[in-house]
């Protein structure tokens, strides 16, 4: 039992007790009584509300999204590169600070602000949405996601968008101070976290 429980009891027992007093307390009391009452039981789960479902509607989620048609926005990309500072250190360095068969690529691509945009008026897909990221486009939603998307961006509260671009030319060093270089092919990976 909780005090708004207890609280509307006695608020009942003493409006049952006063009713000598007079019809309008006796009911005063009685409303007040039960409203605590019905609070109590509700806040204890006897009595299901909207606050149990909004409760339950306030639920976290994350989900992360791979983008689409990356090749074809490479330049813009590559607006978005900053260079990494281990690229130029040298393999003797590189083995010192124990980066020995680690992926070090040439660019590192900071997580920089993100908006998925819808475009209606897409002559491939209606529902179509674009991804920039420090408004440079770098991509689309798959055509098997964005009707997700959509329903996310429509219905739910967005707590945050972030995307993260990987890939690029890179260089792995051995212990022996050897120098592999390579190149992979880039990605974007968008995530979203709403309620």
């Amino acid at each position: 039992m909780n005090w708004q429980m207890v609280v509307g009891i006695l608020f009942i027992i003493c409006s049952v007790v006063s009713i000598k007093d007079g019809f309008s307390v006796f009911v005063t009391g009685i409303l007040i009584g039960a409203g605590f009452l019905y609070f109590g039981l509700k806040k204890k789960g006897y009595i299901p509300g909207k606050s149990r479902e909004a409760a339950h509607s306030r639920t976290m989620h994350e989900e992360t999204f791979h983008a689409v048609g990356i090749g074809y926005y490479e330049s813009n990309i590559g607006k978005l590169a900053c260079v990494n500072p281990n690229w130029n250190l040298s393999a003797t360095k590189l083995v010192s600070e124990g980066k020995v068969g680690k992926k070090i690529f040439h660019y590192n691509y900071i997580n920089k602000p993100i908006k998925l945009v819808p475009e209606p008026e897409n002559i491939h897909d209606k529902n179509a949405i674009s991804v920039y990221i420090a408004g440079e486009l770098v991509g689309y939603i798959s055509r098997e996601d964005n009707l997700h998307v959509h329903d996310i961006l429509g219905n739910h509260e967005i707590i945050f968008i972030s995307g993260f671009i990987g890939g690029g030319e890179y260089k792995i060093v051995s212990e022996n101070k050897d120098v592999f270089q390579s190149n992979l092919d880039f990605t974007v990976n968008i995530r979203i976290r709403y309620i």
